[in-house]
Parts: C-alpha cells; structure tokens; sequence
C-alpha cells in the first residue's frame, strides 16, 4: 500500500529560506547561470545565508521559485530521511519513497 501526497505552498517568506537556497547560488555560480549582480554580491559576501539573503530579495518571484524547486528535486533523498525524522519524533513509523516539487 502507498499514499501520495500532494502539499501545494501558496505564500513563502524567501528571505527565511536563505541559508536552504544558498547551495542552489553556489551551483548557479560554478555554472554562470547567476547575473553578474549577484555573482558579484556572492563573491563580495561569501557563500553565507544572508549575502544569499540580499540577492534573494533583489530576485522576481518566478525565479526564486525555479530555484526552491531546483533545491527539493536535488536533495530528494536528504528531504525524505528529514521528513521521516519529523515523522519518528512525533512517533509516526513511515518510510518516504520520493519527493519531488515542480512548480505550479
């Protein structure tokens, strides 16, 4: 027996989600997808949250969502151990077989 289930986020404060999207900066970095703006800020500051911070909130939603989406579907297999650790503290036993996100 399985059970899909499908969570569809509606609002997001970007700027919290700072320091999970800072792998995704570094990668667009070493892959010269990042506007040259932001290389710069991320060179200037560092690889930290909160330079991450400030070019997130210089970003269109559309993208900081391609990036949040890129993120999940990358470290699908650290999400789901995340998510069962959730599970086990509050003493529900499951085992995730995938998670994934695209955007909507």
């Amino acid at each position: 027996m399985m059970i899909q289930l499908n969570i569809t986020i509606e609002d997001i404060d970007y700027g919290s989600v700072a320091e999970f999207l800072t792998p995704a900066f570094e990668d667009q970095y070493q892959n010269g997808d990042l506007p040259g703006w932001a290389r710069l800020l991320l060179v200037a500051g560092g690889s930290t949250a909160e330079t991450v911070r400030k070019i997130v909130e210089k970003i269109p939603d559309d993208k900081k969502e391609d990036m949040i989406v890129r993120v999940v579907n990358y470290k699908t297999e650290r999400t789901a151990r995340k998510l069962e650790e959730i599970a086990a503290e509050r003493g529900i036993r499951i085992r995730i077989g995938d998670v994934g996100a695209r955007k909507v």
